[in-house]
């Protein structure tokens, strides 16, 4: 078996983590309708941990589209680091349609 490879331009990077999150306001019965689907949003991430240019790449109804931006751009992040300092990333996020508890 060969070792996993090694990408070295990702070496000594730390990937970013939120800090504060805010739940989307959502229609439960859209959520039931879709339950268990997935949004996929892309955005940049800058290196002060805020997202920017924010695209839902892929949802089950666009009716989700305004609240799950509305909720990200409150978000923020510890942001990634590249040998200790802040860096950018363009990042993928998936927020799964769960029943509200």
């Amino acid at each position: 078996m060969a070792a996993p490879a090694t990408d070295p331009s990702h070496e000594g990077l730390t990937p970013p983590f939120p800090l504060t999150k805010e739940l989307p306001k959502l229609n439960s019965e859209l959520i039931r309708t879709y339950l268990r689907n997935v949004i996929v949003v892309y955005a940049v991430m800058d290196t002060q941990g805020k997202l920017q240019r924010l695209s839902v790449r892929q949802t089950p109804d666009a009716r989700f589209n305004a609240g799950i931006l509305a909720a990200l751009t409150r978000w923020s992040f510890q942001p990634a680091q590249l040998s200790g300092q802040p860096v950018a990333l363009k990042v993928l996020i998936g927020i799964p349609l769960l029943p509200y508890e």
